[in-house]
């Protein structure tokens, strides 16, 4: 499942305003060079969710001065519940990659309340999703065995690693600003 570029987005900004520059710079710096986004899809994306009512564009007031052309986007009120909700509630069929991109950006933007809801979600999909996988009988294809043993493993590493997130997140919440939202 390819990931909406619509919730990543929402989730850079639970912070502060920005411009789709600055999300673009932001998406780049969380994910580096393996998951490129160009600046023409994160503006498409901005007018889709201006368009919707989940962000504000302040096309009056730039960002800094001198970037007349780099309106500020900040979150409504719909486009936080937006974001934190697509934090907080991982699907029970959510992929590797889904939870990696949560996770990260959990960890990265979320306040500690949608951070914390986050984790609870993620674990219970998790343990729910490992109960789940009972080995095959004796007498199945040999195939069916690997792919049990490889979900088996992969399930557990997950675990695992949903479980050091909060040592990764620090004291960050604690220092950032309180988040901006309009109307």
């Amino acid at each position: 499942m390819t990931l909406a570029l619509d919730e990543i987005l929402l989730v850079l900004l639970s912070r502060e305003p920005a411009s789709a520059y600055d999300l673009q710079r932001r998406h780049t710096q969380i994910f580096d060079s393996h998951r490129p986004v160009e600046l023409g899809r994160v503006q498409a994306a901005v007018n889709r969710l201006e368009r919707s009512g989940y962000l504000y564009v302040d096309t009056v007031t730039p960002l800094a001065k001198g970037y007349q052309n780099r309106p500020a986007c900040a979150l409504t009120v719909s486009g936080r519940r937006r974001q934190r909700s697509w934090l907080a509630d991982v699907p029970e069929g959510a992929s590797i990659e889904e939870f990696y991109v949560r996770g990260v950006l959990a960890v990265a933007s979320a306040d500690r309340e949608t951070f914390d809801a986050f984790l609870r979600s993620s674990l219970t999909v998790i343990r729910q999703r490992q109960q789940g996988l009972a080995d095959p009988a004796p007498d199945s294809p040999p195939a069916l065995h690997a792919k049990v043993a490889f979900e088996q493993q992969m399930t557990g590493a997950l675990l695992a690693w949903l479980q050091l997130l909060p040592g990764q997140r620090g004291h960050r919440a604690d220092i950032l600003p309180a988040p901006t939202t309009y109307p």
